[in-house]
């Protein structure tokens, strides 16, 4: 396993308030149409961070799933017109979050139970001095969790909505004072396309994959960039921080920070026929490309936080 030792102490963001002297942060009647509001009241888990100019961003407080992201009114993220939102399934899209588990987890919930337990805002909102708008959201341990996974822990998810980038961060703190714990992270996201046919992603060339977490024999990727023509589950290890996400419309930029590993997955048509919460066509409206750590789980020692983060930019 990866043994995680560079941090020890618990990292903290603390919320400032705008009139505060040493804050960066500005209010938010000095960008007009920069907000942060609670989606209408059908929807009181939703929170919806608005840069302006169409730009924008909603995360779901069940799971800390990141459901929309806008920029200049075009949609970026994909999440399934069947999406269950009964605070108790995973949501079908966006970027659910995997931890501790990525993947298959004996009896227990597929991927983690971060993806469906129930998060809290931290404070509020940061409007920043550059315009950008930052939010953070918190999980910590409770019977549910312990009753899976018997480990105190402390995560904080941050999102920075700007111009035409959307950062997301998760921050992982032991706080125990005599036990250590390891876990795999990743985060699931969804990019919408318009055809997976004309998609591509750069940044895997000659790089070894795996078509199952199980599997012994690796394959070599040996094209210039990934393209998709049918079923596709493929996991690398120790990849390069940088992906793109080329169709003939934009390039999306994908820039990981201590994510060593890179998912690409697709069902299919086939296999999207079998999956009771996306609709049978879906699957070429979307391709997942997930940042993570999951081939060698982290060990966190006690006192320790880990951090890592991935940045989407839209050209």
């Amino acid at each position: 396993m990866r043994s995680f030792r560079i941090r020890v102490s618990v990292i903290v963001f603390p919320f400032r308030p705008a009139n505060s002297e040493h804050s960066a942060s500005r209010s938010a009647y000095q960008y007009p149409g920069h907000r942060i509001r609670m989606a209408p009241a059908n929807d009181k888990n939703t929170i919806v961070l608005e840069r302006g100019n169409g730009t924008s961003c909603s995360v779901n407080l069940h799971g800390a799933t990141l459901t929309s992201w806008k920029v200049n009114g075009k949609e970026q993220m994909f999440v399934s017109s069947k999406a269950v939102f009964d605070e108790k399934s995973p949501i079908r899209g966006g970027i659910p979050i995997a931890f501790p588990k990525f993947g298959p987890w004996d009896d227990k919930p597929l991927h983690g139970f971060a993806r469906v337990c129930r998060w809290k805002m931290e404070s509020g909102a940061d409007h920043l001095a550059n315009g950008d708008i930052k939010a953070r959201l918190v999980l910590e341990d409770n019977d549910y969790t312990r009753s899976l996974w018997g480990h105190k822990f402390r995560m904080v998810y941050t999102l920075l909505l700007g111009e035409q980038q959307l950062k997301t961060k998760v921050a992982i703190t032991n706080p125990s004072k005599d036990e250590s714990f390891a876990f795999e992270l990743v985060l699931h996201t969804y990019f919408q396309v318009k055809d997976i046919r004309k998609c591509k992603v750069t940044g895997l060339n000659g790089l070894q994959y795996l078509t199952k977490r199980d599997d012994t024999e690796t394959t070599t990727d040996k094209e210039s960039s990934v393209r998709i023509d049918g079923p596709i589950t493929r996991l690398y290890a120790d990849t390069p921080p940088i992906h793109e996400i080329v169709t003939p419309e934009q390039t999306t930029s994908i820039i990981k920070c201590n994510f060593p590993d890179t998912v690409i997955w697709n069902p299919w048509e086939e296999v999207a026929k079998t999956i009771p919460d996306l609709s049978d066509e879906e699957y070429n409206q979307f391709i997942c490309v997930e940042a993570g750590s999951f081939f060698d789980p982290m060990t966190l020692p006690p006192g320790g936080t880990f951090e890592a983060s991935q940045s989407l930019c839209v050209k």
